[in-house]
């Protein structure tokens, strides 16, 4: 999972990853590389930061521990 998941931030397809965390927990283990990734994203000047917000909540709303 975490190779998926690296791929998917190198390709920065943050929509699979929002899709992978409302479908279930398996990415649940690598809540700090994902906001690592999404706070990058963020301060990116050609980044997406409202799907990050999007990212970040969904994470909250599951009780990931993501701080």
């Amino acid at each position: 999972m975490l190779a998926w998941l690296k791929q998917m931030i190198e390709l920065k397809n943050f929509g699979a990853i929002l899709e992978k965390i409302e479908a279930d927990d398996s990415l649940m283990p690598f809540c700090k590389e994902i906001t690592r990734a999404v706070n990058l994203e963020m301060v990116d000047p050609d980044g997406d930061p409202a799907f990050c917000l999007l990212i970040l909540k969904a994470m909250n709303d599951k009780g990931w521990n993501w701080a």
